[in-house]
């Protein structure tokens, strides 16, 4: 391998290893100034609790603490770190990353090829996590409400001159009538 390219593949990868450990720091900041609150009823969360929650970023694997808590009102246990952050109940994948991956199979056709351009920009997909977040935003695109269509300005009246079959005269006033009668003879020679 080319001298060169190892030594820029070494310091993009410590250079990817800090930048994946400052995100996690930051992310680990934001989530204790999270109180645990409900957001449905805003009520302070009983039996809260930290938990670890692993997120897929793009530039790696991130790990950090956050609060769970019991919400007696709607009677299920909530994470409001992940309501903050938009996350799903579930999602392993951030939203950088998902937007990333659905972006890059739309541009390269293939789940399989999309999981493959993003190795290229250092990040280890499969193609299923691909595939599933392409339809996932498919229905989010289904159930989206667009705004009804605007209906046109009514416009003035409009009028459209063709001209079909013409030629430029030159002659005007009396030569204009012999003109036109050669012009006729031409055309109907029979006459």
């Amino acid at each position: 391998m080319n001298q060169l390219r190892k030594l820029e593949q070494e310091v993009l990868e410590k250079g990817r290893e800090w930048t994946r450990c400052r995100l996690e720091e930051r992310l680990q900041e934001e989530a204790r100034k999270i109180d645990p609150i409900c957001p449905q009823s805003g009520e302070r969360l009983k039996k809260t609790r930290w938990r670890a929650l692993t997120l897929k970023t793009v530039v790696g694997e991130v790990k950090i603490q956050v609060q769970h808590g019991y919400s007696p009102k709607s009677n299920t246990w909530i994470c409001p770190t992940r309501r903050a952050w938009g996350l799903e109940e579930y999602q392993r994948v951030s939203p950088e990353l998902e937007a990333r991956s659905c972006y890059t199979a739309t541009e390269v056709g293939s789940y399989e090829r999309a999981a493959k351009m993003a190795k290229c920009w250092g990040t280890e997909i499969s193609d299923d996590l691909v595939h599933g977040h392409v339809k996932q935003s498919g229905r989010k695109a289904l159930e989206l409400v667009l705004p009804a269509e605007k209906p046109l300005a009514l416009e003035s009246e409009f009028s459209l001159i063709i001209m079909m079959d013409g030629w430029m005269v030159r002659e005007r006033g009396q030569r204009l009538g012999g003109f036109l009668a050669q012009a006729q003879s031409r055309a109907n020679p029979m006459a």
